[in-house]
């Protein structure tokens, strides 16, 4: 770079030969225009802003707090009917909470609306929310009592229902005649006690009660003439009836105060309702004065506004003017010369003479001074830059894969780097390092042996006409692989070429990175994974003779104890069946074991993937089960829109037949079984599909549901001899083959999803 010299100081410019000066004067004129407008319209845009603040700042939020405050009460007014449909005492408490939330929040908003003056509108609103208040504390008394009383309703019917245990254990210990028929008389008034819980009225209510005083005293006169010691042992359950039928907390008597209760919450969620409503309403009409107001001030306000931009738009137009004038003399004055400077550096970049612009005492003139600096600083700048291209240079020779520049067409090499020279047989025949601006020192190799051509580096023929054509066509070819003729004799390559524009010339810029490390690697993996195949298959060859072999002892030993079994049967007690059937029930297992076994070692072997239509597949498993279906009284729902997978569709049968088997087999006897299958695209990965399979069974516990996959393993609590704990294991080896994921999502007492994710068919 250039050493510039220390500048001069200047003298100072005489005041009325500065530009600044003769602008300022400009642009006072200017100002004194405007501000004699602006003057007019100051008062009435004072007053604007302050009535605009005034809104924006007070009366706006006193709106926001109206609306919430509106917005509140409505809350109230939607919520405080839920009381009467709270039917324990924490949904109680929790109701009660957020109303009375509610109404603190309304307090707050009140006391903000008094805080801003808002005093003439809130009596009514007041007044309101107190007798809201009231109202709702009522309600939640009654509320609890009615709650106290459906509990003690509840524990009647518990002890109505152990009551019927009791009496069905009486019934099945073989009784006398006498104490069959205390029984019966007694069994018969259980369905009307139920019925009187139930009762909607007295109109129903009083025939069952008197019904029930006569079916009591027909049961005490039976009981009288039991013997002592069947008495002493029905005191208990007669007692019992007694107390059900006509003690202090006999069910007729609970049941009118129940009906009673919900009768005076009612009444009361009524009152409440009104209350809210008379609420709501004084809320809306706080907002609709305060909303008025707002407008009111919003209309002054505008019409204000109004005049101030008329009196606006009059200084503009005189300001316009006098702008025009300010314009003109710049124009003269500051442009021309400008455009003098701007001819000066446009020469500079051209490298041609540079005119001097015309001498004025001004601050363009110290412009034009600094623009002689920077042509100068660019000078200098320019002779980095070459240094810089020259350390570019040095990086690339000394680059550690070859780099070579050949021509596009003909591939003769215009340039190589070191690497290169040292790797690949075909050096390049000129080889150029820059040493000074306008000079190039050659250096190169004249060995007649030499192709000249990076193309003949390429071993294979085919190959090296398959490159020509393709760098003739595109100049570009992204991690080729091939072999290449070395020094040291032949190798592989990645080859990577890209365009460049070499001395004036369409040329190729191409990389070369040895891989025979990596090829190497490659056939050692490939033979790896040969002798893996082979020692799948050998195993699968294993496990089927195994079977087999296994099967066939079972099937001897099975039939030999049928045969036993006919021959000895009248010899055979009881104890001896019982025997007979667990050996031949062990056998039928060590045969679905063997079975199992064998299925999940072929499972992924049944040939390659293909495109399997799901629908089809699901409905013939449904239709093999559906004598276990039906047994099982299971509702089975199946999308009839199911997609068409890349998959095996003898795997993904054994798929859904164990999953639909596990349902059936583990449902609850406390609820009807449901089977649903659901498809939707899978978010990751992308191109997958994710099935799930739910049911409504007994569901799995958190801390065991990754145990139902690992094989032989069977979940604490479930005694059943059925299954092999195999089942499981084989549908997840079955995704996981076709490059899916399984996993379950269960919940105790309410049922479990198999969820797992299959590829869909390529597009085409």
């Amino acid at each position: 770079m250039t050493s510039q010299p220390p500048s001069q100081p200047r003298p100072a410019l005489p005041p009325f030969h500065s530009i600044g000066l003769r602008l300022m004067l400009a642009l006072l004129l200017l100002l004194l225009t405007l501000a004699g407008a602006a003057a007019v319209a100051v008062q009435a845009l004072t007053d604007t802003r302050s009535l605009l603040e005034q809104i924006t700042t007070e009366d706006m939020a006193t709106t926001q707090i109206a609306n919430a405050l509106a917005q509140d009460s409505q809350s109230l007014l939607g919520h405080s009917p839920r009381l009467a449909l709270s039917t324990d005492s924490v949904s109680l408490m929790g109701n009660r909470a957020f109303i009375f939330d509610q109404m603190r929040q309304m307090d707050s908003l009140i006391a903000q609306l008094e805080h801003r003056g808002q005093t003439a509108h809130l009596p009514p609103l007041r007044q309101a929310q107190i007798a809201l208040r009231e109202k709702l504390d009522s309600s939640v008394a009654l509320v609890g009592q009615r709650n106290e009383t459906v509990q003690r309703i509840t524990r009647r019917q518990q002890d109505l229902v152990a009551l019927g245990d009791r009496l069905a254990a009486e019934l099945s210990a073989n009784p006398s005649e006498a104490l069959l028929g205390w029984i019966s008389r007694a069994q018969q008034l259980l369905p009307r006690l139920s019925a009187l819980l139930t009762s909607p009225g007295p109109a129903t209510a009083v025939p069952l009660e008197s019904a029930l005083r006569s079916g009591l005293d027909t049961l005490e006169q039976r009981y009288a003439t039991l013997p002592m010691a069947e008495q002493e042992r029905l005191r208990p359950l007669q007692q019992a009836l007694r107390d059900l039928v006509e003690g202090p907390d006999s069910l007729a008597s609970q049941r009118r105060d129940s009906q009673a209760a919900q009768m005076a919450v009612l009444a009361s969620v009524r009152v409440s309702k009104q209350a809210a409503d008379d609420l709501a309403a004084a809320a809306l009409s706080v907002m609709r004065t305060i909303d008025d107001q707002v407008q009111q001030r919003r209309r002054s306000a505008t019409v204000r506004g109004q005049t101030a931009m008329a009196l606006l738009l009059t200084g503009g137009v005189l300001t316009t003017a006098v702008t025009l004038l300010v314009f003109a003399y710049i124009r003269s004055s500051v442009v021309g010369r400008l455009r003098q400077l701007r001819d000066m550096v446009l020469a500079a970049e051209e490298r041609r003479p540079i005119s001097p612009p015309q001498i004025i005492r001004d601050e363009i003139d110290d412009i034009g001074r600094a623009v002689g600096a920077l042509v100068s600083t660019l000078a200098g700048r320019e002779s980095t830059l070459r240094q810089s291209e020259e350390q570019l240079r040095l990086l690339v020779e000394t680059a550690p894969f070859p780099l070579v520049v050949a021509d596009r067409q003909t591939g003769t090499i215009a340039f190589a780097n070191d690497r290169a020279e040292q790797i690949l047989i075909a050096p390049c025949r000129a080889r150029t390092r820059p040493s000074s601006p306008g000079e190039e020192e050659k250096t190169g190799h004249t060995d007649p042996a030499d192709p000249g051509s990076f193309f003949d580096t390429i071993l294979d023929p085919t190959e090296r006409t398959r490159i020509r054509t393709a760098i003739a066509d595109t100049a570009q070819a992204n991690g080729r692989e091939l072999r290449m003729r070395g020094k040291l004799g032949p190798f592989w390559a990645v080859l990577s070429a890209s365009p460049v524009h070499f001395r004036g010339q369409n040329c190729v810029l191409f990389a070369v990175q040895d891989v025979d490390s990596l090829k190497a690697a490659e056939e050692r993996l490939s033979q790896l994974v040969h002798d893996l195949e082979r020692s799948n298959a050998d195993l699968e060859q294993f496990a089927a003779a195994a079977s087999h072999d296994l099967r066939d002892p079972l099937r001897m030993i099975s039939g030999y104890l049928a045969l036993l079994a006919r021959r000895l049967e009248p010899h055979f007690d009881a104890e001896c069946h019982e025997f007979i059937g667990y050996a031949q029930n062990g056998i039928r297992r060590m045969d679905a074991l063997t079975s199992d076994l064998l299925d999940l070692a072929r499972a992924g072997r049944s040939g390659p993937p293909g495109p399997v239509a799901l629908t089809p597949v699901v409905t013939a498993v449904v239709t093999a089960l559906s004598p276990l279906i039906e047994e099982a009284q299971a509702t089975v729902v199946i999308p009839p829109d199911l997609p068409v997978v890349l998959g095996r569709e003898t795997d993904l049968g054994r798929l859904f037949q164990n999953l639909i088997a596990n349902a059936l087999k583990y449902r609850s006897p406390d609820r009807p079984l449901t089977i649903r299958l659901t498809c939707t695209p899978a978010t990751t990965p992308a191109g997958y599909w994710h099935l799930t399979l739910s049911d409504t069974g007994q569901g799995i516990p958190r801390d065991q549901q990754e145990r139902v996959f690992l094989m032989f393993q069977r979940l604490q609590g479930r005694t059943d001899g059925e299954g092999t704990g195999i089942g499981l294991t084989l549908c997840r080896k079955i995704v996981e083959g076709h490059g899916g994921r399984l996993w379950l999502d269960s919940t105790l007492g309410e049922g479990s999803s198999f969820h797992f994710t299959l590829p869909g068919q390529p597009a085409a």
